[in-house]
């Protein structure tokens, strides 16, 4: 491109806001408004706030440069780093990210209740990024999305498929104007917490446990050890699981209540006397972890938790 050419192109461009700056090039720098140079660019403009593209009326890009930080903000409120020719997504390299999450800003707050059972229902999965040809162009015909990942970037890709994430968390996953899936992995953090914080408290009452049965004399333990769930097996299940038990001779009305965590009975078991274990089919129940309770004659005597996964 000819000097004179490029000239046209930024005083057509920047009319509306310099039309008084001043215009100049020294052989390798394109100066608008006696900007300092720089050594690495080409291109300075000097003492004005910032950039603003309208198209089509309706469709705008700002650079706004009055902050301390410059701003960037597009139409929609979401900018797309993505390569329209190639139809790929660009990626981005950064030191940090800070997502806005300021308290005063958010209402309807409450505790989650799932983050166990959220985790265990997702299919974490490696994959790779497909190609597309270079210098080709991606058409989409009717429905079909022909979607590519970054170019440059051959590494093994680790995540979750934002289809199969839609069914579990539906708000974490985004579909824009194309049909393009896009995760937000942020939103999956709280529920990882949360079950970090669960599976803490099922440690902490499995330590009470042993530790009270340590401080057991052993000949009491038998007694002790009547009218409990010994095992719950497979755990994690797919659905097939059976439940030891052991029962006192008084023991007459033997159920197992499965419940989810909170609280909702699922499923009823019907235990023998006599027998010292019962299995159910429970692969109808999501995945998730669940709670067996044993009830005899009426009364609740133990429980323990056991995780369904398919």
């Amino acid at each position: 491109m000819t000097l004179k050419k490029l000239v046209v192109i930024a005083c057509a461009v920047l009319s509306c806001v310099m039309a008084s700056a001043q215009i100049s090039y020294n052989g390798y720098m394109l100066n608008i408004g006696g900007a300092a140079p720089n050594g690495r660019f080409n291109f300075a403009i000097n003492n004005h706030t910032g950039l603003y593209w309208t198209y089509d009326s309706s469709k705008f890009l700002m650079f706004d440069l009055t902050s301390n930080y410059p701003r960037i903000a597009g139409t929609g409120n979401q900018i797309v780093f993505y390569n329209t020719f190639t139809s790929t997504f660009n990626s981005i390299q950064v030191a940090n990210v800070y997502n806005y999450s300021d308290e005063r800003a958010k209402t309807n707050i409450k505790n989650l209740d799932s983050g166990l059972n959220t985790i265990l229902g997702l299919r974490p999965v490696s994959y790779d990024w497909k190609q597309n040809n270079e210098n080709s162009r991606s058409i989409s015909v009717g429905n079909e999305n022909n979607s590519f990942g970054p170019n440059e970037d051959n590494r093994k890709q680790y995540g979750f498929l934002a289809q199969e994430l839609e069914q579990v968390l539906p708000d974490a996953v985004a579909t824009d104007e194309n049909g393009t899936k896009l995760i937000n992995y942020t939103a999956i953090i709280p529920h990882l917490v949360q079950s970090i914080q669960e599976l803490q408290a099922v440690v902490a009452e499995q330590a009470t446990i042993i530790e009270n049965l340590s401080s057991t004399p052993i000949e009491t333990r038998s007694a002790v050890s009547l009218n409990k769930i010994v095992n719950c097996s497979p755990n994690p299940t797919q659905g097939n699981i059976t439940f030891v038990y052991t029962l006192s001779e008084s023991a007459t009305v033997v159920e197992i209540l499965v419940s989810d965590l909170s609280g909702n009975l699922k499923s009823t078991i019907d235990c023998e006397q006599s027998s010292s274990s019962a299995t159910k089919d429970l692969s109808s129940l999501k995945d998730g972890i669940y709670i067996a309770t044993l009830s005899v004659n009426g009364e609740i005597k133990d429980s323990k938790q056991f995780i369904i996964r398919k």
